[in-house]
């Protein structure tokens, strides 16, 4: 093992954070107070260019099969919170 290949996992970089806390700690010191609003306007900014580029029925077809796939794991780990709400949403639509 090389001198460049050991990390001890601290700081930005060094393998023991993943790409996301990096930006999280990034947009936290750079624009305090303002951290969701910039998160939240990347994830706009992504949803808006695949809209662009796949259209709208591709993007639902694809949002429907992310659910599922979520949904599905969420099922195996025990904590099946989407199902549960789909449940329950349609039990107050059977009702009322």
């Amino acid at each position: 093992m090389g001198e460049h290949d050991k990390r001890d996992g601290d700081g930005p970089g060094t393998g023991g954070e993943s790409l996301l806390d990096q930006l999280r700690a990034w947009v936290g010191t750079a624009m305090p107070g303002h951290e969701n609003a910039v998160l939240w306007g990347i994830a706009g900014l992504a949803i808006a260019l695949i809209l662009l580029f796949v259209g709208f029925w591709q993007f639902l077809v694809i949002m429907l099969f992310v659910v599922a796939g979520v949904s599905f794991g969420q099922y195996l780990d025990g904590d099946p919170k989407i199902m549960s709400a789909i449940r329950g949403w349609l039990e107050t639509l059977r009702k009322g």
